[in-house]
């Protein structure tokens, strides 16, 4: 069976594994915008680092058991739809 490398190091033997990798990168190059869309937003509202405004997203994931992803689209949306500047993860 052939081997893989990626970039992780690790190697795969696996093509199925390969897969899931690609798709999982995939995956994060698709939510990767809103929830910089999300962070721009937590930045300009609590003046806060990149950082504390991605660790207030994941804090507001946890809380809610939802994806961070989900929580980021909930916020760009709350703004996009012109509602009060209300938006607080969670």
């Amino acid at each position: 069976m052939a081997t893989f490398a990626s970039h992780d190091g690790f190697r795969h033997t696996d093509l199925d594994h390969c897969q899931e990798e690609v798709e999982d990168l995939r995956n994060a190059l698709e939510t990767r915008p809103v929830i910089d869309q999300a962070k721009g937003v937590l930045i300009a509202r609590h003046g806060c680092t990149p950082d504390e405004a991605f660790d207030m997203l994941c804090t507001a994931s946890q809380r809610n058991n939802r994806k961070v992803r989900e929580i980021a689209a909930g916020i760009v949306s709350t703004m996009q739809d012109g509602a009060p500047d209300t938006a607080q993860p969670g």
